[in-house]
């Protein structure tokens, strides 16, 4: 089946996909402990597979490679929320400790003003995309089911989006770019 699939066959890539995707989502869900960035984590190491189909090694085990694959992805994904996590942490004892309540309170209502703004300036279709992902919590594949798009049409549009943000964000704001940081950390 990977020689088919090597070969572009979509039947050998949904053999293989309907195959391992038990075994391997437990694998992620037990690295990950979150259901969302689990099914996140494997769509996108099968949809690697596809892009990268070509390169596949018969001859070695394809379900040893998916898991080493959805184990990378996971630890990548762990050391990068690990990292935001601590920048954020960082970012908000500054803050706390260099301003008063009252000067807090003021920024905070900036920070909102300025997300609700940049998040409405998105387009519609992205502006839905993005919403049902951060304020629904949908995972890419169902929001692709929902509003039938490709996970790929659904991956690009997010990361517009958030491009759009930072822009809009950059452009807009008279803020410090600590809170800067975070707003994007939270969006």
């Amino acid at each position: 089946m990977v020689q088919k699939l090597a070969k572009g066959d979509e039947r050998a890539f949904k053999f293989l996909y309907n195959k391992y995707y038990n075994d391997v989502y437990r694998f992620s869900l037990s690295l990950l402990k979150s259901s969302a960035n689990a099914e996140e984590i494997l769509q996108d190491v099968f949809l690697q597979c596809w892009l990268n189909r070509g390169y596949l090694d018969h001859k070695k085990s394809f379900k040893s490679y998916l898991f080493t694959c959805v184990r990378n992805a996971a630890f990548n994904a762990l050391k990068k929320k690990a990292y935001e996590n601590k920048l954020k942490s960082s970012l908000e004892l500054k803050i706390e400790s260099s301003a008063n309540t009252t000067e807090n309170n003021l920024i905070t209502e900036d920070y909102n003003r300025l997300r609700i703004k940049a998040i409405d300036s998105l387009p519609p279709k992205r502006k839905l995309i993005f919403e049902m992902s951060r304020k629904e919590g949908m995972s890419y594949e169902d929001i692709s089911r929902e509003l039938n798009l490709s996970i790929s049409t659904v991956k690009n549009q997010m990361s517009k989006a958030l491009e759009n943000i930072r822009t809009y964000l950059h452009m807009n704001s008279d803020l410090p770019i600590g809170v800067l940081l975070l707003v994007l950390f939270q969006i």
